[in-house]
C-alpha cells in the first residue's frame, strides 16, 4: 500500500498568531509583550526569531525558539482554527519554501 504524505505550511501572520495564542495559554510564558516583528532564518532546521515590545516598559527584545516551542503553537493553532491533525500520522516539524511546515505521513500499515 502507499504511504500519504502532507503538509501545511505556515505564513507568519498564522506563525505570530500561533505563537501569540500559545504564551496566553501556556503555564510558562515564553515571553512577556506582543511581538512586533517575525522571521524565519534561512537553514535546514525550524528556528524563530521575534521581536517582542515588552507589555511594561515599551522595550525591544528579541528570542529565537526551536522546533520543540514552534511544533507545540503550530499544533494548537490548528486546532484552534479547526484543520484536522491525525492523530495516527507521524509529524515532524521543518522548513518548506523557507516557511514553516508540518510535514505528516501516514503509512498504510501502522
Amino acid at each position: 500500500m502507499p504511504t500519504e504524505t502532507r503538509q501545511l505550511i505556515f505564513s507568519d501572520e498564522e506563525l505570530i498568531e500561533a505563537l501569540t495564542s500559545h504564551n496566553r495559554m501556556a503555564a510558562d510564558k515564553l515571553f512577556i509583550g506582543r511581538i512586533v516583528s517575525c522571521s524565519v532564518p534561512p537553514g535546514e532546521t525550524l528556528t524563530v526569531r521575534l521581536t517582542i515590545r515588552h507589555e511594561t516598559t515599551k522595550n525591544d527584545y528579541d528570542m529565537t525558539f526551536g522546533a520543540e516551542v514552534i511544533g507545540a503553537a503550530l499544533i494548537r493553532y490548528c486546532l484552534e482554527v479547526n484543520i484536522p491533525l491525525p492523530r495516527r500520522a507521524r509529524k515532524q516539524f521543518g522548513l518548506v519554501g523557507g516557511r514553516p511546515a508540518i510535514s505528516m505521513c501516514f503509512d498504510a500499515h501502522p
